[in-house]
């Protein structure tokens, strides 16, 4: 696999703080703690002017472009600055936890082609419903901000955490369908967008000469019905089937 070089590949990590109750929240509870709970907060370590983490690992332009798993607002600057590639959860979370929308951080996020990936659970109306109308609508509305501010979304699920599970993505679009993206939004975000912010760009995402042939062929349109993509009929990787 060719992928073009990485620009400055380092991560930072959640570190979970102490509740009143004495538990804690984020990462050590198994990823139980939400975006918006009370409690995140992320950790930068310095060194020659990039970040560090503790916890996750970035390819340093081997396979992937660099990425951060980023909460707090002042280190989503901060990691615009250091120029990564794009930034996971980006909730642009200020003090207590509270949402503090940034329109200068959000144009030079476009301005350096940094895509968000939101990360939302494939159980998100557990989620919503757990964190009520009001923190719902701020996750809805901080999505409709990024896109209108013109930052890339890029599709994630955060599985492997309780509340969002492997091999359910229709879950996670059906999301952004819920608070009002087009579905032919959608699919971009989920194949095109997507390959090409994790620097997949001329190897798949698109069906193009020359690309891989990465095919999902389903019953029904899922431009007019995302339900479609539960119903594939042929699954390609690189041209050559996947057994149902």
């Amino acid at each position: 696999m060719t992928v073009p070089p990485a620009r400055r590949a380092s991560c930072t990590s959640i570190r979970p703080r102490p509740l009143p109750d004495g538990t804690t929240s984020g990462a050590d509870r198994g990823g139980r703690g939400e975006p918006e709970a009370v409690g995140h907060r992320d950790e930068v370590f310095g060194g020659d002017g990039d970040l560090f983490g503790t916890s996750a690992l970035c390819a340093r332009g081997q396979q992937f472009a660099p990425g951060a798993l980023l909460i707090e607002n002042d280190t989503i600057a901060a990691a615009v600055e250091a120029d990564f590639d794009t930034i996971e959860h980006c909730t642009f979370l200020g003090r207590n936890s509270v949402p503090d929308l940034r329109d200068i951080v959000a144009k030079r996020m476009v301005a350096s082609g940094i895509a968000a990936s939101p990360a939302l659970p494939t159980g998100w109306r557990q989620m919503w419903e757990k964190l009520g109308p009001q923190r719902a609508e701020s996750i809805a509305h901080r999505l409709r901000w990024l896109t209108s501010n013109g930052v890339p979304l890029i599709f994630g699920s955060d599985a492997g955490v309780p509340i969002s599970q492997h091999g359910d993505p229709v879950s996670t679009l059906e999301l952004y369908e819920h608070i009002g993206f087009s579905n032919a939004d959608i699919l971009e975000l989920a194949t095109t967008t997507s390959a090409h912010h994790i620097g997949l760009q001329g190897i798949t995402g698109a069906l193009r000469p020359g690309h891989a042939a990465d095919i999902l062929a389903v019953h029904g349109n899922p431009v007019h019905d995302l339900q479609a993509l539960r119903n594939p009929v042929h699954v390609l990787q690189a041209g050559k089937e996947v057994l149902l």
